[in-house]
């Protein structure tokens, strides 16, 4: 996924996937190691994604930043049905990859010409980053000269605070 410039994440799909329990009580937790995930994927990866909600027309649309976008659906639309939108708007329009369990979208997908991968398959892939980072940092630090700058890095609890901070 070098070339990656773009995703479509299933939002809820990935928490529930993440081994959260998605439910009203902890939507904003949930939503949180979502989003700090994908956007610690992004950073690393220079690439853009959107995270796709059920929102039942309560909360939004927004937009985090230059590499997050947010979006929850109004009333009477799924995410699923707005991930496929997406798809639509976006086809033809360079590499991009849809984050999703849902066999649905998988296959809207498929036959959009989008490549696809496994909310649990998007995990592992994005954990091991984080992990690669952490360890290249570890490593960097410890032969590092007085002299040198520090690497520009980013934390996943430097992600969560901004979110945070963000998000409210």
């Amino acid at each position: 996924m070098a070339a990656l410039k773009w995703m479509i994440v299933d939002g809820y799909n990935l928490g529930h996937k993440l081994g959260l329990k998605v439910s009203a009580e902890n939507l904003e937790f949930v939503r949180s190691k979502v989003e700090t995930l994908v956007l610690s994927y992004c950073l690393k990866l220079k690439s853009k994604a959107t995270i796709v909600y059920d929102g039942k027309g309560i909360l939004p649309h927004c937009e985090l930043n230059s590499l997050l976008t947010i979006e929850f659906t109004p009333s009477g639309k799924s995410a699923d049905n707005r991930i496929k939108e997406l798809i639509d708007k976006k086809r033809g329009k360079g590499n991009a990859l849809i984050v999703s369990s849902d066999s649905s979208i998988q296959q809207y997908a498929k036959l959009s010409g989008f490549k696809y991968v496994l909310s649990e398959q998007f995990i592992k892939e994005a954990e091991g980053i984080t992990k690669e980072k952490k360890h290249k940092n570890l490593k960097s630090h410890s032969t590092l000269n007085p002299n040198q700058e520090k690497p520009s890095t980013v934390s996943q609890s430097d992600v969560a605070n901004w979110l945070k901070l963000f998000n409210s």
